[in-house]
């Protein structure tokens, strides 16, 4: 039983921290390059 319970911590704990990451590195990064954006644009999703 002990040993469920730790695993599920530790389980929660990794769940926790990838969300986290989330906050500081965003998912995906969309650039577009059109006529009118000579530099492109360029969205990050969180």
């Amino acid at each position: 039983m002990k040993d469920k319970k730790r695993l599920s911590k530790i389980l929660m704990a990794l769940a926790a921290l990838a969300l986290g990451t989330l906050f500081l590195f965003p998912m995906w990064r969309i650039t577009l390059i059109a006529p009118q954006y000579p530099d492109g644009v360029t969205m990050y999703i969180w």
